[in-house]
């Protein structure tokens, strides 16, 4: 290895080269929000007079820890492993598996290739998941030269998570200029987006083709800066993969619809850690690992996850609202979900719908929900997911899947494709290789594949191995020209109302007819119903 050094308007920054390829890790795009600057948006980096040496990732935003640790052990349950090596990959996990944890976490990853073009190359930046509450840029399993080899420059970033990166709170609310608090985390991914406008020409990027793309919590943020006000400009193509509907009807000051305000949520971990006036200023007295540990104890989900919040500012409205009235980016969209998404979620989710987490409901209580929730749609709900009506796990397992993953990604393909042609539907459902997998293509599953992760963990098929290489290459295409389709790539027509049609990453490699017309529309129904109780004055106007 041989260093480079990258001269930027504010210092330099040596990183390091690996054949045709030029990594950076740990480069800072804003202050640390630390002491006073916890729960504030991002600020900028004065000008450093030493070089930054980006060969060590940066450490990554404090976890909430509990539910990842519970995901990562079923998909090494579920896989299919003999006893031995699901032995060895928990060791292996809880050995390595967790990076350093700092509020000091706002920097971000760069791989490049070495080689420069007079046009640039076009920036894929990737928003990671983990429900807002986890999650890290940093290493494992994006240490992947794929998209280099392409011709695209892969960015990853860092932002502030759960209670440090989305506290609202009254006080906080009146510190700031325009009335807001609680979205600091998705204000992290905006000040990084504007980095990478004003320093990814210097790595040979063309600020001009960028492309966010984001899995789960990501893809959800992916979905919140298409409908973000701050990001006009910022990007110009966006791929969201099983954007989760877990947090999206959260506002800032009023309960709505299964959810107390942002503002109450955080009123309520205050008033447990700090009872009293001047909240915020004692929180900020605290240590993170202080705060952290109280939060971590919270055995309701409920009061120990905080996530972005609907706030009139930075997010005007939900999502589904904004692209339901059209008021989202007009950029190329390819947008998507896997076939068994709550297989991983089941065991510890006993529930058809996100709305009732905390419940494991009896054939009695599953009746009066569906009705409730479903309405005239219930029976069809019957139907279509059957033996739903007698709480048979299968059936809502799939319900749970298609209602926090499926049906809100078709939704958002329908209502986009009005606006802008380029919009791409994907439904992936290639499973682990092993017969005795019980996982199927699971929430996540498709990572291995787009990042072309080559790891015992992440075992593929050799038909697996193909589609891998397929879809990283399709996800590079559509980063250059906004569109996935290549004279040696399957051909993937547009999102279609009027006949729709989904590009299949499975055994069945190709386009077919969408074959959850029927459950997605019932779902969307449901969704819509739900958009249309929100009160006037959750979407304040500021």
């Amino acid at each position: 290895m041989s260093n480079i050094v990258i001269e930027l308007d504010n210092g330099s920054v040596v990183g390091s080269t690996a054949g045709k390829i030029a990594v950076f890790k740990g480069i800072p795009y804003a202050k640390p929000p630390i002491n006073e600057l916890r729960w504030r948006p991002p600020v900028h980096l004065d000008p450093w007079p030493e070089a930054i040496h980006a060969k060590k990732y940066s450490n990554s935003a404090w976890q909430l820890g509990v539910d990842t640790k519970l995901f990562i052990a079923e998909i090494i349950n579920q896989s299919g492993f003999s006893t031995i090596k699901r032995n060895l990959f928990k060791m292996l996990f809880n050995r390595f598996g967790q990076s350093d944890e700092s509020e000091d976490c706002l920097y971000l990853n760069i791989r490049a290739p070495r080689e420069r073009v007079p046009t640039g190359y076009p920036v894929m930046v990737w928003i990671h998941g983990g429900d807002h509450q986890d999650g890290s840029a940093n290493g494992f399993p994006y240490e992947t030269d794929v998209f280099c080899d392409e011709g695209a420059i892969l960015v990853t970033i860092n932002y502030r998570l759960g209670v440090m990166g989305f506290l609202c709170h009254p006080e906080l609310s009146l510190e700031s200029s325009d009335g807001t608090s609680g979205n600091y985390g998705m204000l992290d991914q905006v000040a990084a987006l504007k980095w990478i406008q004003q320093n990814i020409a210097a790595f040979g990027g063309d600020p001009k083709q960028v492309t966010i793309f984001g899995e789960s919590a990501g893809g959800e943020s992916v979905a919140h800066l298409l409908t973000s006000p701050l990001t006009e400009g910022l990007f110009h193509r966006a791929i969201i993969e099983s954007a989760a509907n877990s947090g999206q009807m959260i506002h800032q000051t009023s309960a709505v619809l299964h959810h107390d305000s942002g503002e109450q949520i955080g009123q309520n971990l205050a008033d447990n850690l700090v009872p009293g006036s001047n909240q915020i200023k004692a929180l900020r007295k605290l240590s993170a690992s202080e705060i952290m540990e109280k939060v971590r104890r919270e055995e309701n989900f409920a009061r120990r996850a905080f996530f972005p919040v609907i706030d009139g500012h930075i997010l005007p409205m939900s999502p589904f609202q904004a692209f339901r009235e059209g008021k989202e980016h007009d950029v190329p969209l390819l947008v998507g979900s896997n076939s068994d998404e709550a297989s991983l979620f089941w065991p510890h989710m006993p529930s058809p719908l996100i709305e009732y987490r905390e419940r494991e409901p009896d054939v009695n209580q599953m009746k009066e929900i569906l009705e409730f929730e479903f309405n005239e749609d219930a029976g069809l709900i019957d139907d279509i997911y059957n033996g739903i009506m007698n709480c048979d796990p299968m059936a809502q397992q799939e319900l749970l899947g298609d209602s926090l993953f499926g049906a809100p990604a078709f939704y958002y393909a329908s209502l986009h494709s009005r606006k802008n042609a380029s919009t791409f539907l994907y439904y992936f459902n290639q499973a682990p290789p092993s017969n005795k997998q019980t996982a199927g293509a699971y929430h996540a599953a498709e990572i291995g594949y787009v990042f072309d992760i080559k790891s015992p963990v992440f075992p593929k098929s050799r038909h697996g191995k193909r589609l891998a290489k397929i879809m990283s290459q399709t996800w590079a295409q559509f980063a250059k020209t906004g569109n996935p389709n290549k004279t040696d790539l399957p051909l993937w027509d547009a999102f279609q109302d009027e006949s729709p049609r989904w590009m299949v990453y499975g055994e069945d490699l190709g386009q077919a007819k969408i074959s959850k017309v029927l459950q997605y529309g019932a779902l969307n129904r449901r969704l819509e119903r739900q958009l249309d109780q929100l009160p006037i004055s959750a979407n304040r106007e500021l």
